[in-house]
């Protein structure tokens, strides 16, 4: 028979197969750190019957027993050997039981989520809800482990350049299961915890959700990967139930330390698994201060990109993990009122800009927000006002054509009166709710600029005026998304990091008090340190509320 070409990773992703000289591995197989399976040289199928000639005379045989066929009886009845070596009877799979031992809530690529009923539920559809409980559990049924527990298992952490020759400790093999790094029941449960709850705020703008899928499996084999996952997922549960955070400290400083000796290898070295740890740590920040004004990661990242400019527009788990990393350079720069550290031509190459899907459309509204920082704080005044004047065209041919792509399920305008001091709209996915939040954003900023630019007197203070309501409309329909559509966590952050910036604009007492009860909220479900911004927008409204007399 016909054997198929490329290796069976390959051929299920529809991808072409290439195996350079002396490579055991194709290309895509390295690249991604997966398994590079080959089918054997011969396939064999089931044969019922055999055409023979002798002497001219054509016969068939079947290939059928006789019904006086004798068979040959065994001395004891057949038992089988699973594959840990055991003897004994084959658990029965077609029980219910079985089933929720191999189901799984993590997200698949196919975009599609099993659950215990052995449903499949569209990824668009599913509530966060749904595995919030299984969260709680998980986060509830193991407490943090102790420094000396912590040491006891890892000690100094393990070397950077001794690893690769150290093979990984691995668990005996189970039925249906193969060896994997050990790992203690705390910190798998940690994993399970980036999975189930810290990955779909990193893929709101991925389709293929890679951090859901890819960093776990390279955690298992790449120390610097497994403990920033450890150290961001401990953080987090540590927030959200009030354990100490020495454990994520831990964690975090055996991260470091890989990182550290990965940047003083030669640049060449550089890979994207680098390049994932350092995404990964950024959410570490971004826990503790929601608002965005935090730098410790990204200019390790934009060290980065400058060196493998690749890494932008790649594709797979490298691409993804760049995107992560601009959006968080813009909430850094917006805190900061400065320019964005990366580099952005590196973004320009990549596919998005042929709207293939809405991550693709959400992610080129992420690049020109990006672009209209870099205009306000690293241009001068004379090539500012003409670059903005290009980027609002731009901005504006984005809407016209993502309208054409997709509108929101449902959308009702904010009504004082009734008590919605805020728009409704529900979205598909996550990156159509994101995609629009970042368009009014670009908004919120040349808002800002132009009522920067009035000038004195009268019109100036008119101007101004309209320019704080034009920003109190943007804001609110960047909160009204956040606040209808409960599932999509990742829509927070970017409204939390707006209420720091304009949040004073809010001149309404229904909208502030819903503000306020929107960031509790948020720090409750998420576990984001919302306080400070609360703190901040009621000081601000109660400046602002003074007479002038």
């Amino acid at each position: 028979m016909r054997i198929g070409k490329g290796c069976q990773s390959c051929r299920i992703r529809h991808l072409k197969c290439v195996i350079n000289e002396g490579q055991s591995r194709c290309g895509r197989c390295a690249e991604a750190d997966r398994e590079c399976n080959f089918d054997g040289k011969f396939r064999f199928k089931q044969v019922s019957h055999v055409d023979t000639t002798s002497q001219g005379i054509r016969s068939r045989t079947r290939l059928t027993h006789n019904e006086d066929q004798d068979w040959v009886t065994t001395e004891q009845p057949v038992s089988f050997v699973l594959e840990d070596g055991r003897a004994g009877q084959v658990p029965d799979l077609s029980q219910s039981e079985s089933r929720e031992h191999y189901t799984t809530d993590v997200p698949l690529r196919s975009h599609t989520i099993a659950t215990s009923q052995d449903r499949a539920t569209d990824i668009t559809s599913f509530q966060i809800e749904d595995l919030q409980p299984r969260c709680n559990e998980l986060s509830s049924s193991s407490s943090p482990a102790t420094i000396s527990e912590l040491q006891q298992r890892h000690g100094e952490g393990p070397h950077l350049r001794d690893w690769a020759h150290t093979p990984a400790r691995a668990r005996p093999p189970t039925s249906g299961g193969v060896p994997l790094f050990h790992l203690s029941q705390r910190e798998a449960l940690l994993l399970q915890h980036f999975i189930v709850k810290l990955a779909p705020w990193v893929d709101a703008c991925d389709e293929a959700f890679h951090f859901a899928t890819d960093v776990p499996k390279r955690a298992i084999r790449r120390p610097m990967v497994l403990y920033a996952v450890l150290c961001v997922a401990s953080r987090h549960q540590a927030t959200m139930l009030g354990h100490g955070e020495h454990e994520a400290e831990y964690y975090h400083g055996l991260c470091l330390r890989l990182v550290i000796e990965a940047l003083s290898e030669p640049k060449e070295t550089y890979d994207d698994n680098l390049l994932v740890t350092v995404a990964t740590l950024s959410i570490y920040d971004q826990i503790d201060q929601p608002s965005g004004n935090c730098h410790h990661h990204l200019e390790g990242t934009g060290q980065l990109l400058s060196v493998t400019p690749s890494f932008a527009h790649s594709g797979g788990l490298a691409e993804a993990a760049s995107w992560l990393c601009l959006r968080q350079d813009i909430t850094m720069a917006m805190c900061n009122q400065q320019a964005p550290v990366l580099c952005l031509e590196h973004y320009d190459k990549s596919s998005v800009f042929s709207f293939r899907d809405d991550a693709a459309c959400a992610n080129v509204i992420v690049l020109l927000c990006a672009k209209i920082l870099q205009a306000l704080y690293a241009c001068d005044r004379g090539s500012k006002v003409s670059m903005l004047r290009v980027l609002e065209a731009e901005i504006e041919q984005w809407n016209n054509r993502r309208a054409l792509l997709y509108q929101p399920l449902y959308h009702e305008e904010l009504d004082l009166g009734a008590k919605r001091p805020f728009p409704t709209m529900y979205f598909v996915n996550t990156p159509q709710a994101i995609a629009l939040q970042f368009y009014y954003t670009c908004k919120i900023l040349l808002t800002l600029y132009r009522r920067d630019e009035a000038s004195v007197g009268y019109q100036a203070a008119k101007h101004f005026r309209l320019a704080e309501r034009d920003l109190a409309t943007h804001l609110s329909i960047i909160i009204g998304i956040a606040e209808s559509n409960t599932a999509i966590e990742n829509a927070n952050f970017l409204a939390c990091q707006l209420l720091s910036i304009c949040g004073y604009c809010l001149s309404q007492p229904v909208q502030r008090k819903r503000t306020l009860d929107f960031l509790e909220r948020v720090q409750r479900r998420m576990g984001l340190r919302t306080g400070a911004i609360g703190s901040l927008l009621q000081a601000q409204w109660e400046d602002l509320s003074e007479p002038l007399l």
